[in-house]
């Protein structure tokens, strides 16, 4: 669920309006009579912490499925207005999605720590479009990524990582998407065993 608020002129009125996001997935779930697993949560709130943690793994074929319906997917963790580099997934929207044109955002992008994302429309909060990093750039083939990823305003450059299963390690990239698109790999790391990264930090230098 997503919830919006919107201050009008004059700081004394506010107005509150939600929306579902992962609609197909509940019917999903309705269907097959059974909950995969959502956020490193099990059905069973007696789990404790450790055990959620390690249900990331054990059970990732829940969180790193696909789907071509934009509610098909169960992402809103963190949301990022007007995220760079969705350049292609907006062009191949259907011709009846219409992209905002004011002085708000155009678009928000909902992220979770799969590489799973969705594109919302930010005034009616509608799913528009589901997508992945690699969508916006086939070197981000990875299957985790940090739900809270960084934001340089100042640049417009958009910085998270992906991280890859295989082999005996791993393979990290660190990657930035400029305001234009571009995607670089800023680094690969290769040698580190596989974490769960929830968030990111930045500074100024």
């Amino acid at each position: 669920m997503n919830h919006r608020f919107e201050i009008h002129p004059g700081g004394q009125r506010v107005s509150y309006s939600s929306r579902k996001s992962a609609e197909d997935y509940e019917r999903q779930i309705s269907e097959q009579g059974k909950l995969g697993m959502s956020f490193a949560q099990k059905p069973d709130i007696c789990q404790t912490i450790f055990r959620k943690f390690f249900t990331t793994f054990q059970q990732a074929a829940s969180i790193f499925q696909s789907s071509n319906s934009p509610s098909g997917l169960n992402v809103s963790v963190t949301l990022s207005p007007e995220m760079p580099g969705w350049n292609n997934v907006i062009e191949g929207l259907p011709s009846e999605v219409k992209l905002h044109d004011h002085s708000g955002p155009r678009y928000l992008v909902a992220k979770t720590d799969a590489t799973n994302l969705q594109l919302l429309d930010p005034t009616t909060l509608e799913p528009l479009a589901s997508a992945s990093y690699k969508a916006l750039d086939s070197r981000l083939d990875g299957q985790l990524s940090a739900s809270h990823s960084c934001w340089d305003k100042e640049t417009n450059e958009f910085y998270n990582f992906s991280c890859k299963f295989g082999g005996r390690f791993p393979t990290y990239k660190v990657f930035r998407i400029k305001g234009d698109g571009s995607v670089d790999i800023i680094a690969r790391i290769e040698d580190a065993p596989l974490s769960y990264l929830h968030s990111l930090a930045m500074t100024s230098k």
